[in-house]
């Protein structure tokens, strides 16, 4: 280690200059001190001494401005990050043997006799990361099989970007990026690669295009379908395609449930990248249910697995019955409203508070209020699920909020809390039994300062990124500044 301290000099001179001025000022002082030697006494002639030679050594310190640099061996502990594009377009079987790129990728990269495989693993230890709209790390072994069927995107910048935040603070000896794409993500793709102060090398994997067979691929990105249903409920299914090089032909678009086709549609495409298909479904049977939308794609069509989507539903003859207490007329409950009135299998009753004290109801049950909830146990129990909003702790009585909890430990009973000013934010409702339901404390809100005075901000991890909770909402949620935290 001691191999790896230097003394350096600011100011740029010499160590054979700075050990002459050195000796220089200690001979200056010497002279300096004696006429002075006889008027003192020995003692402190030798204070006065010492003190004008550090004085003479400071000065000379600051002169020559000397700095100790530590230069770590990062060879022992530096790792080798390798990104693999998990993106459909690797799907494409344009290689050798008719082997799609993606399996290429995976060939050169995993395969324990591959050449560069091997001349990596002598270089340093490798992170193997896989990447279309989001980054994940993932261990070699584990890497995809094949790409995602959700991968729309080559999001090379973004990719980028997660990695050097998932880095930060480590070093890399560099990034070997296996992709058959340009980037889709819009970012600095320069800067970011200059911030992780790393080499790339990119592999490209695929083949040029060629005019007398040009790409022209349909799949199916999204369905949007409920997830729980009613026996006999008539179910829209909306299943959202994309295309490129196709224009005027006919896509079939099948509906199946164990295989069976229940539906089908015929679809014209058109020249728009995007596309949607309207199929629906009437279920004879509960229970968990498996349905899967296939296409039957037109001749030239380049990936395979994107013509396929398989889907669950949950087919029930019950009804949830839902209790929305809400304390103020605000966003979140005319949203949060609207999409449970549009529910079929959920029936919605609300009390909201219109002003003061007031209370306003709509209701199918026949509901006795003690404040905004039942003013007893049964009245609870006619729930499946309490939605508990903005509601000030001053018009929620202690003997409610009991009832409540008796509601969600006795009787199993369904709590959703939806903070706000008056929940969370108040710490009110510190030490009363909602906190007990909760798995957060309620404590005094620590108002955080804002980002330019040194406050936070989000940054959603690699993982947050390959979630599906959070797909669509990465670039928003990323660099939002925090107000507070709990």
């Amino acid at each position: 280690m001691l191999d790896n301290l230097h003394i350096v000099f600011r100011s740029n001179w010499g160590l054979a200059v700075v050990f002459l001025l050195t000796a220089a000022v200690l001979v200056l002082a010497w002279h300096w001190n004696r006429p002075t030697r006889a008027a003192l006494s020995r003692r402190l002639y030798r204070v006065v001494a010492v003190a004008q030679v550090l004085a003479a050594l400071l000065v000379a310190l600051w002169l020559v401005n000397p700095r100790l640099r530590y230069a770590r061996n990062w060879a022992e502990d530096a790792s080798l990050a390798v990104l693999v594009d998990t993106s459909m377009s690797m799907a494409n079987r344009d290689m050798g043997d008719g082997e799609s790129r993606f399996e290429t990728a995976r060939r050169i990269l995993l395969a324990p006799d591959a050449s560069l495989r091997g001349k990596l693993d002598e270089k340093a230890e490798i992170r193997f990361y896989s990447f279309s709209a989001g980054l994940r790390e993932t261990p070699d072994s584990r890497l995809p099989p094949g790409p995602d069927p959700a991968g729309l995107t080559t999001d090379i910048s973004g990719a980028m970007q997660s990695l050097a935040a998932d880095v930060r603070g480590k070093h890399i000896r560099g990034v070997v990026l296996a992709t058959d794409g340009v980037d889709t993500g819009g970012g600095d793709l320069k800067r970011i690669a200059r911030d992780l102060q790393a080499p790339v090398y990119a592999i490209g994997i695929g083949q040029k295009s060629d005019p007398g067979n040009p790409w022209r691929n349909v799949g199916i990105v999204s369905v949007d379908v409920p997830t729980r249903v009613n026996l006999g409920q008539e179910v829209e299914v909306k299943v959202h395609l994309s295309q490129e090089g196709y224009g005027g032909e006919d896509l079939q678009v099948e509906l199946l449930e164990e295989g069976g086709p229940i539906d089908t549609e015929n679809l014209p495409l058109s020249d728009a990248p995007r596309q949607m298909a309207r199929l629906s479904f009437k279920p004879e049977r509960k229970g968990t249910r498996n349905y899967s939308v296939a296409l039957r794609a037109p001749s030239g069509d380049r990936v395979e697995p994107d013509n396929r989507l398989d889907f669950t539903v949950l087919v029930s003859e019950e009804t949830i019955r839902v209790l929305y207490v809400e304390g103020t007329l605000r966003w979140v409950y005319k949203f949060a409203r609207r999409t449970l009135e549009h529910e079929e299998s959920i029936e919605l009753d609300t009390v909201i508070r219109t002003g003061g004290g007031k209370l306003y109801m709509q209701a199918e049950n026949d509901l006795t209020l003690q404040g905004p909830l039942p003013g007893d146990l049964d009245g609870l129990k006619q729930y499946d699920v309490i939605i508990l909003g903005d509601f000030p702790r001053s018009l929620l009585p202690d003997g409610q909020l009991k009832l409540l909890e008796r509601y969600v430990k006795e009787e199993k009973g369904g709590l959703l809390v939806i903070g706000g000013p008056e929940t969370l934010h108040s710490g009110a409702y510190k030490g009363s039994s909602l906190e007990s339901l909760l798995p957060v404390r309620l404590g005094e809100t620590r108002t955080l300062a804002p980002v330019g005075g040194g406050g936070l901000m989000s940054r959603v991890t690699p993982r947050g990124q390959s979630s599906s909770v959070l797909r669509g909402l990465e670039k928003d949620l990323d660099g939002l500044a925090l107000a507070g935290v709990y």
